[in-house]
């Protein structure tokens, strides 16, 4: 029995619906249904807001509620940074989940600034916080699709707000993000949303990996390989940036203890169970790098064989060549021009090779 099924089969119902969602029209197996809200009397705002470049940034503190019948809602609290600009172009927002180990400092802020420098609205929303308790008990639970449906429930409780469009939404993400952002895809029609367009890199595995089959002998040649694109993102860095990058990595017990649960999950079949359910009509751009060696890109690419929308790109380059600046702003530059044609074409009428032909050109030529 599959992750997905267990978890479908072993939730209990709530008291006000089915827990089950219909199936999307991508795969087979009926996708789990989280009975999520936001609790309005606990959100707190964490500092001031932040003036950055064209905008603004604040961070907030939420606490989601998860009903269960016959039982006191589970909480779970997240930090959450809204990146908005002063004028935006744009009705849709951007949803991010940062990648595994990194919070909402440091790298994370660089794709909200640059998002804003393109007049367009970004919500982060980091992994859970709490206490080390707490941390340790999500050890075993901790599920790619509960936190995909935490964004899209945060998505719908900001747009009522009337700040952005609550029927669509367009999906960043790299590493642990893009399985969350492909999972969004996938749970969105439960919320009566679509996910119009998701700009991914480098996913980790889509199948569950097996310790026995992690060969030992190549393990020092991948570590050095990125080690060096990570030395090699660093020195692309200028030197302001650096300073706050060493603020990406959360460091605290809690974080490393909540860092091993999410791990857990990355290492299971629950990605590739949830892309197999992404509609067929879904538009997304994915870069994958070919010296990566746990990105399982075959696999990857048997995923999406028959998404005709979905365009896989393969980049020299390990996993920790994202690191480098010129990865971030290479994604907002793809989301901004697709976010500029979807006002007069529908989505499955853009070229997105001839977008990432459009933003390499003016990377290299300092343009952007």
């Amino acid at each position: 029995m599959s992750k997905l099924e267990r978890e479908v089969s072993f939730t209990e119902l709530p008291n006000d619906g089915p827990i089950l969602s219909q199936k999307s029209d991508g795969g087979d197996v009926s996708l789990p249904f989280y009975n999520l809200e936001i609790d309005p009397e606990s959100i707190k705002r964490i500092g001031d807001p932040h003036r950055i470049d064209r905008g603004f940034s604040t961070k907030y503190l939420y606490t989601f509620l998860e009903h269960n019948r016959g039982k006191e809602p589970e909480t779970s609290e997240h930090y959450v940074s809204i990146y908005r600009p002063n004028r935006p172009k744009f009705d849709r927002v951007l949803l991010n989940t940062p990648p595994w180990f990194i919070g909402l400092d440091g790298y994370s802020e660089l794709l909200g600034e640059y998002a804003v420098q393109k007049n367009m609205t970004l919500i982060e929303i980091s992994d859970e916080v709490g206490s080390i308790i707490k941390a340790i008990q999500n050890i075993g639970h901790v599920s790619l699709a509960r936190e995909a449906a935490k964004q899209l429930v945060l998505h719908e409780h900001l747009a009522s707000e009337g700040y952005f469009s609550p029927d669509e939404a367009i999906g960043v993400g790299y590493s642990r993000g893009l399985e969350i952002m492909v999972a969004a895809a996938a749970l969105a029609h439960q919320f009566k949303k679509k996910v119009v367009y998701g700009e991914g890199m480098d996913a980790g595995p889509a199948n569950k990996i097996d310790i026995c089959d992690v060969d030992l002998c190549a393990l020092p040649k991948n570590v050095y390989t990125e080690g060096r694109e990570l030395v090699k993102g660093i020195a692309a860095s200028p030197l302001s940036q650096l300073v706050r990058l060493r603020h990406s990595v959360p460091i605290s017990l809690q974080a490393v203890i909540q860092d091993i649960a999410t791990g857990l999950a990355l290492a299971s079949d629950e990605a590739g169970e949830l892309a197999r359910e992404v509609p067929k009509d879904s538009l997304m751009n994915l870069v994958f790098f070919n010296n990566c060696s746990f990105n399982q890109l075959v696999e990857w690419r048997h995923i999406f064989a028959n998404h005709p929308f979905v365009n896989i790109q393969v980049k020299n380059g390990a996993h920790l060549t994202g690191s480098n600046p010129v990865w971030p702003r290479r994604a907002i530059g793809h989301v901004a021009l697709v976010q500029a044609e979807l006002k007069s074409i529908p989505p499955q009428a853009i070229d997105l090779d001839k977008i990432t032909k459009k933003v390499e050109k003016k990377i290299k030529d300092g343009r952007f």
